[in-house]
């Protein structure tokens, strides 16, 4: 029906109220110290002999990543209230500022990159009106909100919440949830990114990462609502790309966009990490000539660009498949 769904998870929330009305919400709120999880205590007891402590309460699936806010039972109703304010707020008249990229050495825009450490996920944050709501996941490299922009309701993603974050499977999951809820309530879904890649240990690899990846790539490439990406750090390889395959895409003038972060590449093709930087053409001004990028933002500055940016494509006829030519 495109209606928000929000889930209040009180003593008890167990077996399958939990799994078919709680635990996919689109916002999940837990009363604190009440019992949440997918077999009751006393029958996880009864059938493995153990109940193991801390399982099966709010305050840990609240730090797995399984509930979006924690709140004690008075606070529940605010929390409710501020919710479904972000998605019933008007819009208010803004002015777009471009950015500038300035004409360095390609290694040097990438350690530039590096130095400038915004920290994407402070960034978005500070981007958004007061009030937005977390949408958390498993992986603390990542994050999600329900908010608005310059009173514009949108969803937004953080792909590498401070800098050199090389998010997992849980982060590429909750970028899929964003996708999805976006894609659902016709909500405009802002992305941005900061990494040089995804995790590439081994056991994010044996969990799932390039499925986890090609999940969320293909979530964004469908979702039907308009959709923009902010570059705001660096962008290495499928990782990054997976949450900048978007209608629009901006590049603030320190970061970098490569088909892989300088140092694998120069390992993969037995040279320099300068010489391969300078192979992989990834400064914004390079990048910027590609018809996948829509131009160069001012991060100090960007408010202004953003909304105009989400108007335009509110209004942009055949959008989906634009997004996908775009990127195929």
């Amino acid at each position: 029906a495109g209606l928000p769904h929000l889930a209040v998870c009180d003593q008890p929330t167990t077996g399958g109220v939990w799994v078919t009305v709680a635990s996919r919400a689109d916002v999940r709120i837990a009363v604190d110290r009440a019992v949440v999880g997918f077999a009751g205590p006393r029958v996880v007891e009864a059938l493995t002999g153990t109940m193991p402590e801390g399982s099966h309460r709010a305050d840990t699936a609240y730090a797995a990543g399984l509930v979006d806010v924690l709140a004690d039972g008075p606070a529940v109703e605010a929390v409710l209230v501020r919710a479904l304010d972000q998605l019933v707020a008007a819009p208010r008249p803004v002015t777009a500022t471009p950015g500038a990229a300035a004409d360095r050495d390609p290694w040097a825009q990438v350690l530039a990159t590096r130095a400038a450490g915004r920290g994407a996920g402070r960034w978005t944050r500070e981007l958004l009106d007061d009030g937005a709501v977390p949408l958390r996941g498993g992986d603390p490299t990542c994050g999600g909100w329900l908010g608005r922009l310059a009173g514009r309701p949108v969803v937004c993603f953080t792909l590498g919440a401070e800098p050199g974050d090389a998010p997992g499977v849980g982060g590429y999951a909750l970028l899929e949830r964003c996708a999805g809820l976006a894609d659902r309530l016709r909500l405009p879904l802002l992305t941005v990114c900061d990494t040089p890649g995804a995790d590439a240990t081994s056991p994010s690899e044996n969990a799932g990462l390039a499925p986890a990846i090609g999940a969320a790539m293909a979530a964004l490439l469908r979702c039907a609502a308009p959709t923009l990406g902010v570059l705001l750090g660096e962008g290495g390889s499928g990782g990054a790309l997976a949450a900048l395959a978007t209608d629009r895409l901006w590049l603030a003038a320190d970061s970098y966009f490569a088909a892989l972060v300088p140092e694998g590449a120069a390992a993969a093709l037995k040279t320099t990490p300068q010489d391969a930087a300078a192979r992989l053409r990834l400064r914004p001004s390079d990048v910027a000539t590609l018809p996948v990028c829509d131009g160069i933002l001012d991060a100090d500055d960007a408010v202004g660009l953003l909304a105009g940016q989400l108007d335009e494509l509110s209004a942009l006829p055949d959008r989906l498949r634009r997004r996908q030519q775009r990127w195929a």
